[in-house]
């Protein structure tokens, strides 16, 4: 399972919110993230850290209210991960998450 990664179009902002350059139109009032609808679903924000070598969102803290309504560890992220060759998030790797800034909406007890 696969999750298309559509959203209201004013959460685009190239200062404060999602950049442009990394959404599509979608529907009449939504737009979604480039490269997450198709066959091989990969949204163009996940990237490769060069110096820990983990992938993560390049936007976090700017990413849509549909990706922080996923809470981190749960199981929609678990089966997210796994469809793309990520590892389960350990403990401190969750806790960690909530601290950054714009943290998903609920923090999950670990």
């Amino acid at each position: 399972m696969t999750y298309r990664i559509a959203f209201h179009w004013s959460e685009v902002n190239d200062e404060t919110g999602v950049p442009s350059l990394l959404v599509e139109p979608f529907r009449r009032h939504e737009v979604i993230m480039i490269g997450t609808q198709g066959p091989d679903v990969r949204c163009t924000a996940l990237k490769k850290d060069d110096t820990t070598g983990h992938l993560g969102c390049s936007i976090h803290g700017r990413h849509p209210s549909v990706c922080r309504s996923v809470d981190v560890g749960s199981d929609q992220c678990v089966r997210a991960r796994a469809k793309h060759g990520l590892p389960v998030l350990n403990a401190a790797e969750i806790v960690h998450a909530y601290e950054g800034p714009n943290p998903p909406a609920v923090a999950q007890s670990v």
